[in-house]
């Protein structure tokens, strides 16, 4: 049976005496529509939230170590909320419903990302100038959608506005 809510008590559950020290969770293909009661896994590094019902960001604040989040397959369409999660390198946002590069402004305060995947049904991804604007917006980055972003010319200035 699919999982539809992340409760204290499946954290127990799930994880068991481990909880404290717990580095990697996999919460993939389930129904999950809220992302809560995380706060007592803040050893997480690894954390796949993919094919699940996620619409906003939140629960995710006490998960500061977190270096790698997969949210590919779900329902997104902003990506606020994961300003905090510093040590953040790379994130899977494929197959969601994000509309705009603007969109993605606030990935600009996660000074590790290095990997950041939009391929899929995510309607900015169809953008032809989407890599220029992506890379723009994000320096640091080193791949998008599986591509190294070495060597790629920058969008004319202003064209992010």
């Amino acid at each position: 049976m699919p999982i539809r809510r992340i409760s204290p008590e499946l954290i127990d559950e799930v994880c068991g005496s481990v909880t404290p020290t717990l580095s990697v969770l996999n919460l993939s293909h389930n129904e999950i529509a809220t992302v809560e009661n995380l706060d007592r896994l803040a050893a997480l590094t690894r954390l796949d939230l993919s094919h699940n019902r996620i619409t906003r960001l939140t629960g995710l604040e006490s998960l500061s170590r977190l270096s790698f989040l997969s949210l590919t397959s779900n329902r997104l369409r902003a990506v606020t909320g994961l300003e905090h999660l510093r040590l953040l390198e790379v994130l899977l946002l494929g197959d969601n419903q994000l509309g705009s590069v603007a969109c993605l402004r606030a990935l600009s305060w996660l000074p590790e990302l290095r990997t950041l995947t939009l391929a899929g049904s995510n309607p900015l991804a169809d953008a032809s100038s989407h890599t220029a604007f992506v890379a723009s917006l994000l320096p640091r980055l080193t791949l998008l959608d599986g591509e190294p972003l070495r060597g790629r010319e920058s969008p004319p200035l202003g064209a992010l506005a």
